[in-house]
């Protein structure tokens, strides 16, 4: 038996072994980029979820990548036969090696494109089994499949991140039960925040679109309004996952504790917290 693996907001009601739910925000500034996620994957067999889901991942001192969507694939939840942070890692480790190395920004679009390619193949994404758990997901992402988030910084200063979307053809799929598979990547303009996930309740509080969230976060902007605006930034991002795990909807499908590391421009990864065993993982 083969088993199919989600993370984001995929829930499957007909493959074993969905790994589903996610939350991760992150803020940028000039000088840093700050990324937080939670920590559940939850299955849809006896397993029930597992709180030590490593969603941020670190490659060296000045990289890392967190990705959603159908991840992984395998005949063990636990190790998967092929696997998008796998693929990630063996990217990075082949650009890191070329010669001479590459700038922040090379490195960060070298990646994204190799990773996408290394998804698109047909022992990864390209097989109708793995659209049609996508297909009978409970509620999915549209034709998005899977989105990864890159960031990198150089000891020359760079500051750089990126997202990549891979899109299937739905109507084609629909149609004739073909996968054609696309990937789009954009660069995230620094300055900006955003969420991978659900977003419902970041969304939420962040914009302050309802009156708890107007009362909860005058509140926490004033306790934090001392602290450096870097800081600022990491600790709007813990504080968005955490209230996603407490107040979203569907929030069984997201636990503690928050992962959280800091990119600074120039200088690396800097960790604010992060579960003993995702050191393991890099």
């Amino acid at each position: 038996m083969k088993y199919f693996f989600f993370v984001l907001v995929f829930c499957s009601t007909a493959w074993p072994q969905t790994k589903t739910g996610s939350v991760a925000v992150y803020f940028s500034s000039q000088n840093q980029i700050a990324m937080a996620a939670d920590s559940r994957a939850v299955f849809n067999d006896k397993r029930g979820h597992d709180d030590t889901d490593c969603k941020i991942r670190a490659f060296g001192s000045e990289f890392f990548v967190v990705i959603t969507g159908f991840a992984s694939h395998g005949k063990d939840a636990f190790a998967p036969s092929w696997s998008g942070y796998k693929d990630a890692r063996n990217a990075w480790l082949t650009a890191t090696h070329l010669k001479g190395g590459l700038s922040a920004r090379r490195l960060v679009d070298t990646v994204a494109e190799e990773w996408a390619t290394a998804m698109e193949t047909e022992n990864h994404l390209k097989t109708p089994a793995a659209i049609d758990a996508i297909r009978l997901t409970e509620f999915g992402g549209g034709s998005v499949v899977v989105s990864a988030f890159f960031g990198a910084t150089d000891k020359d200063g760079e500051l750089v991140a990126a997202t990549t979307d891979i899109s299937v053809d739905l109507p084609l799929f629909d149609k004739r039960h073909e996968v054609k598979l696309s990937h789009v990547t954009k660069d995230v303009p620094l300055g900006n925040m955003g969420v991978l996930g659900f977003p419902e309740i970041v969304t939420e509080f962040h914009f302050q679109t309802t009156d708890r969230a107007r009362k909860l976060m005058s509140r926490y902007l004033r306790k934090i309004s001392r602290l450096t605006p870097e800081a600022q930034n990491a600790a709007q991002a813990a504080k968005l996952v955490e209230l996603s795990i407490e107040l979203h909807p569907r929030k069984e499908f997201l636990a503690k504790p928050v992962d959280e590391l800091q990119l600074v421009r120039g200088k690396g990864i800097n960790w604010l917290a992060r579960k003993p065993g995702c050191k393991n993982q890099e």
